[in-house]
Parts: structure tokens; sequence; C-alpha cells
């Protein structure tokens, strides 16, 4: 089985702590297209009310986004 990169959400300020219900922008569920890291959170999607990734680690922030750019 192969996997691509963690999602940007498991850095994520907003994620819940138990990582599984949701987050703060989602509650119910994080969209598969953000998780499968299809869509960049970092931008405005539907439905998230106005809240965006962030991440839990200020000072990785520029290591997060340079990874995710490059991908």
């Amino acid at each position: 089985m192969t996997t691509g990169p963690a999602p940007m959400c498991l850095f994520c300020v907003h994620l819940h702590a138990n990582g599984v219900t949701g987050c703060t922008a989602f509650p119910d569920a994080i969209p598969a297209e953000i998780m499968n890291n299809k869509t960049d959170h970092r931008q405005p999607v539907a439905g998230d009310n106005g809240i965006r990734y962030e991440a839990a680690d200020r000072q990785m922030q520029p290591a997060i986004f340079e990874f995710f750019d490059e991908r």
C-alpha cells in the first residue's frame, strides 16, 4: 500500500485533539479533498466558516508551507 504525504491538517492548530472527528472549520469531518492534499486549505474552502489552516507550531510554519508548496 502506498500513501502520499501527511495531510497539512495534522499540523494545524484547529485540528481536534483526537484528530478523528474533524476540526474547528469542519467539526463533523474534514473534507476528503483536504485530507488527501488535493485542496489547499490555506485558501478559502466552501463551508469552512472563514477558518483556514494555521500552523500549530508557528516556528514550523515556513517549513510546512515550503513542503506543501513543492508538491
